[in-house]
């Protein structure tokens, strides 16, 4: 699942407001445990990081051989 900004911030509000519950629309998402909140919490901060890193390319280019004798030519 790709987590978004704004479930950060749920998370964020949730953990400041010391609420193991909310309800968004017809979802509610009910934490066991303020230690479970917070892991939840760290994982969509480590997903976001994650999504926001720069796909590292691999190193390339262009090269070219000329074969050259024994005099430099």
């Amino acid at each position: 699942m790709a987590y978004t900004q704004t479930d950060l911030d749920r998370l964020e509000r949730m953990v400041a407001s010391g609420t193991l519950s909310i309800r968004e629309g017809n979802t509610v998402h009910e934490y066991r445990s303020m230690a479970e909140l917070m892991q939840a919490l760290a994982y969509v901060r480590r997903e976001l990081a994650t999504q926001a890193a720069p796909v590292p390319r691999p190193a390339g280019g262009v090269f070219t051989f000329r074969r050259v004798n024994a005099a430099g030519e």
